[in-house]
């Protein structure tokens, strides 16, 4: 009888371990998990709505910009003199008007430049002047810029004077070339943004245009001018 009582012991003990095993190896539940998804839905809706948002606002910048570069700008000058510009800034400054000071490189005339391309090295151009100098022939290294360690033969005013040099220096046995190059000239304009121009009476800027000779008003195209 003992036997049979300290069997049935075991048994209960065995089956009360089974249960408490399988019992810990379900999953954890958590209450939790469901508002946890609900925000991550509401993140990435809000993430695709901030991808929207973004070239919209690119689009708007653009656009402004490109408005800016059609607009007309009001340029009053040319100024010999800077500190006379400044006085004209100060004077619109004090009718409420913004004025920016800018200086224009303006075209002034055509030059005709007689030369040689360049060599593959400041020797070969040395090694070249020499030799053409040896024949008494006035020239010069091109120092620096797109025709650097080139030859040159001078430049000039007239075309038909850089023409006959170009053959004279045919004749001694190169190929020289002939090239236009613009010549400019730098002035000093007083340019205000759209609508600051308006600001001022027609009498007041005719009496502004009077304090110095060869001033004009023009109307020109807004380059890096910001509105006001």
């Amino acid at each position: 009888m003992r036997s049979i009582f300290l069997s049935l012991v075991a048994i209960n003990i065995i089956v009360l371990l089974m249960q408490l095993f399988m019992g810990s190896s379900e999953p954890a539940r958590s209450d939790f998990a469901p508002p946890a998804r609900a925000l991550s839905g509401a993140s990435l809706k809000m993430l695709n709505e901030t991808e929207r948002e973004v070239p919209t606002k690119k689009n708007e910048i653009e656009k402004s910009s490109a408005a800016n570069n059609n607009e007309m700008c009001t340029m009053v000058g040319p100024y010999a003199q800077l500190l006379h510009a400044e006085y004209l800034v100060e004077r619109l400054a004090a009718m409420d008007a913004r004025a920016v000071i800018k200086s224009v490189e303006v075209p002034d005339s055509v030059a005709y430049w007689v030369y040689l391309p360049p060599e593959m090295s400041e020797k070969e151009a040395l090694r070249r002047l020499y030799e053409i100098q040896a024949k008494n022939i006035d020239s010069y290294i091109i120092p620096s810029g797109e025709l650097a360690n080139g030859i040159s033969f001078g430049m000039f005013n007239d075309q038909s004077a850089a023409q006959s040099r170009l053959e004279e220096i045919r004749m001694q046995g190169y190929q020289p070339k002939l090239r236009e190059v613009e010549r400019t000239h730098s002035e000093t304009w007083v340019t205000l943004a759209p609508g600051e121009a308006e600001k001022i009476d027609a009498a007041v800027w005719v009496d502004l245009l009077n304090q110095q000779t060869g001033l004009e008003k023009r109307q020109n195209f807004c380059l890096g001018v910001a509105p006001g």
